[in-house]
C-alpha cells in the first residue's frame, strides 16, 4: 500500500525517515531554517557589499587628496609660496592617505629628509594596518 510506503521512508508525510533520531517534522522545520539563513545570508552580502563600495570610495577620495597636496606643497615651495601646514599632512595620511602620501613623496623627492614623515608615516601605515586587523577580528569573531 502506497501510504505505508510513504510513512516508512518519511517521504510526504512531513515526518523524519526511518532510523532517523530527529522527532517528526523536524527535518520541515530545518529545512525552512535553510531557507531562512540563506535568504539572511545574501542579505548580509549585500550590506557587506555596500559598505565595501563606500569605504573603496573613501579610500581613493582622500588617496587623491594626499597626492594634491603632496604636489601642490613641491609646487609652492619651489615658488617660495604659501606651503601646506605639515599638520595638514599628517592628518591626511592619518585618514588613510598615507600610502600614496608616502609613494608621492618619494617619487617627487619631497620631505624625504624630514624623519617626522619618513618614519611617521609609514608608523601611521602600521597603525592603520593594526586596527582594521581588529576591527576584522571583531567583526568575524575570532579573538
Amino acid at each position: 500500500n502506497k501510504a505505508s510506503v510513504n510513512e516508512r521512508s518519511g517521504h510526504g508525510t512531513g515526518g523524519s525517515p526511518a532510523g532517523s533520531a530527529l522527532p517528526p517534522g523536524a527535518h520541515t522545520v530545518i529545512y525552512n531554517y535553510n531557507i531562512i539563513k540563506k535568504k539572511m545570508t545574501r542579505k548580509m552580502d549585500m550590506q557587506i557589499s555596500w559598505y565595501y563600495y563606500l569605504i573603496m570610495i573613501y579610500i581613493a577620495a582622500v588617496n587623491i587628496f594626499a597626492a594634491a597636496i603632496t604636489v601642490h606643497d613641491k609646487n609652492a615651495a619651489r615658488r617660495h609660496r604659501w606651503r601646506v601646514p605639515e599638520s595638514t599632512l599628517l592628518l591626511t595620511a592619518a585618514l588613510s592617505g598615507c600610502v600614496v602620501m608616502y609613494a608621492t613623496m618619494h617619487l617627487i623627492h619631497h620631505k624625504t629628509k624630514h624623519p617626522k614623515f619618513m618614519i611617521g608615516i609609514p608608523l601611521i601605515f602600521i597603525a592603520e594596518l593594526a586596527a582594521a586587523v581588529l576591527v576584522v577580528v571583531f567583526l568575524c569573531g575570532r579573538v
